[in-house]
Order: C-alpha cells, then structure tokens, then sequence
C-alpha cells in the first residue's frame, strides 16, 4: 500500500503523492484521453448521457466511454490510496473526469472548490477527495496547479510529474491557467465521495469491485 502523508493532508486540504502511479498506466491513460479530448471538440454545448448535463472540454464520467478508464477509476491501485485519504472502506464513486489542455490551448480553470457545484454538498460536510492524476510533467507553460491551504490561507503552486497524484480536498480552493506550450497536458480527475452524491448524470454507486491493471 502507497504511504500517504495523511497529516499533510489534513491540514493544508491536498498533498502530493509523488510516483503513485506506473508509467505504462500513466501512457495508456493518455492515448485514450487525448482520444476522449478529439472526440469531445465538436459536441461541446450539446447534451451529456454521462457526467454533467452537457459537454464540455473536460470529459465527466469518461470511463462510461471507456472501459480501460472505468477500470482504472475503480482499481485497486486507487481503492488503497482514497481509503486512506477519506478515513474508510466504504467509499462511493462521484466523477472521473479527463481533462487534457492541447497545445497552445486557452483551456484553464478559475478559482473554485470542487464541493461548490451540485446542491447537495454545497456546505462541503460530506468529505471529497479529487485524485488528480498527473499524465505529463506540469510546467508554469502548460498550465499547473495552485491550491490554497485550508490552514493558513496561502496559494502554492503544486508541480506534478507524471504519475504523481495531487489529492485535493472537495473544500479546498484551485485553479490553473491556459497550456502556452507546444505539448498536451493532460489531469486524469479521479473523484471519490464518503457518501453517495446526486448530482446532474454522475455516478452514484459505490466503489466495490476492485480491478487489477
């Protein structure tokens, strides 16, 4: 089992885990999100069967279009890191969601929480944990991270290598900027609640079969 500094965590709202994640899952994972980013372009604004009500650049629910994701976001390999970060063994399946920035992409993310949308847990009571899967090396040029500590209130700027995992608090606030850069960038947001959610078309079930990659 992956040693998680769950006291970082605690306290600041995120942590990083660093080499969470092989590289050959880490390469297979990007193949099929840049796929899912190419496929999504042209359905932006139009009704979702999965995940939010509609599309958008960033693909929700995107292992109900492919299998090996949904796999991945029920893993094993995942199951043992949320349960230590959640502080359980019944854990609940919320979004996983495939954010890939193209190169030279004005695609960047304002400051939020992640408990803010949706009208269930918008007071932040239930406990979520966003396990952002890093798929490339996060650079200032490609857009990384910047998440506000819970305890004190300070910004950090957080950069990820490939497959690390920055897990970020459903309270905690972040946000990153458009990719200036040459190359893709790409987050595999893999999200994991205490309790089940209801919220627009996103899974409600519980994480209980454990697949093996």
């Amino acid at each position: 089992m992956k040693k998680i500094d769950i006291e970082f965590y605690n306290k600041h709202g995120w942590v990083l885990i660093k080499e969470a994640i092989p590289l050959t899952i880490i390469n297979e994972l990007k193949v099929r999100g840049i796929k899912l980013r190419e496929w999504v372009e042209d359905k932006v604004g139009t009704p979702s069967e999965y995940g939010p009500l509609l599309h958008w650049k960033g693909v929700g629910c995107a292992g109900m279009y492919d299998e090996y994701l949904l796999k991945f976001y029920q893993s094993a390999l995942m199951f043992d890191i949320v349960s230590q970060l959640l502080d359980s063994q019944t854990i609940f399946k919320y979004n996983d969601q495939m954010v890939i920035k193209l190169p030279d992409d004005d695609f960047g993310f304002d400051i939020h929480a992640d408990n803010e949308f949706g009208n269930e847990n918008k007071d932040g009571s239930i406990h979520t944990v966003n396990m952002g899967v890093a798929l490339d090396e996060f650079t200032d040029m490609n857009g990384t991270l910047e998440v506000l500590n819970l305890n004190d209130e300070e910004w950090v700027t957080v950069y990820p290598q490939a497959g690390d995992i920055i897990a970020i608090n459903g309270n905690t606030k972040h946000c990153s900027s458009p990719n200036y850069s040459e190359d893709s960038r790409g987050l595999y947001a893999c999200v994991y609640s205490e309790k089940q959610l209801n919220h627009a078309n996103f899974y409600r079930d519980q994480f209980i079969e454990k697949f093996i990659l």
